[in-house]
């Protein structure tokens, strides 16, 4: 009797523990977003970014008139994402605070990452950043702020920053283009980092 009552009673704690596992299982369906520390081999990896493709847009600058050169600011940005990502064996993308995020083809995730720059648009000065947990996944997304003089030449305000030139260019070149009219500090958007599957 005490033997079956043992049983009964491990046998209902062990159903209640699988329960609430399954519950967090379900839901936790990719992506389950929560906070989480810093992963060692990306809490370095948004200033790496940052610092590499600044040396490269300069050093590719050098003794160029700007307004010719503009369309090569997204292409050393993509250039600098795949040197790192392929040295650190990561996968890197980034958001625009003024995109669409089609690049994310999980809805969930997109809808997290717009509420997420919401939150950082309206967080000024807090340099916010967090992580995506997921069943077999996580994603840090780190804010890309602005925060060099050489991206107000093109990021700046019109007229101030922004030379008639460069101004004509842009508008030539980019249909929609309405990162300019910024100011240091400013957010630009986000890195999304994950681990190389």
């Amino acid at each position: 009797m005490i033997k079956w009552l043992f049983q009964g009673f491990f046998s209902v704690r062990f159903s209640i523990l699988l329960s609430v596992v399954n519950l967090l299982a379900l839901s936790c369906n990719n992506p389950c977003f929560a906070q989480i520390g810093i992963p060692s081999n990306m809490a370095s990896v948004p200033a790496e970014l940052s610092s590499e493709f600044k040396t490269e847009l300069k050093k590719y600058l050098d003794g160029k008139r700007l307004e010719r050169e503009i369309l090569s600011c997204p292409q050393i940005a993509q250039k600098t994402m795949k040197h790192v990502a392929e040295k650190r064996g990561l996968t890197i993308s980034r958001a625009s605070i003024t995109g669409d995020f089609k690049e994310l083809k999980n809805t969930k995730e997109r809808a997290f990452v717009e509420s997420f720059l919401k939150t950082l648009q309206s967080s000024k000065g807090v340099k916010l950043e967090t992580y995506q947990i997921g069943k077999e996944d996580f994603v840090h997304y780190a804010p890309i702020y602005l925060d060099d003089a050489l991206c107000l030449s093109c990021h700046g305000a019109l007229g101030k920053d922004v030379n008639a030139a460069t101004s004509a260019t842009l508008s030539d070149k980019f249909d929609h283009f309405s990162l300019n009219g910024r100011k240091i500090g400013d957010l630009l958007g986000l890195w999304i980092i994950r681990p190389k599957r």
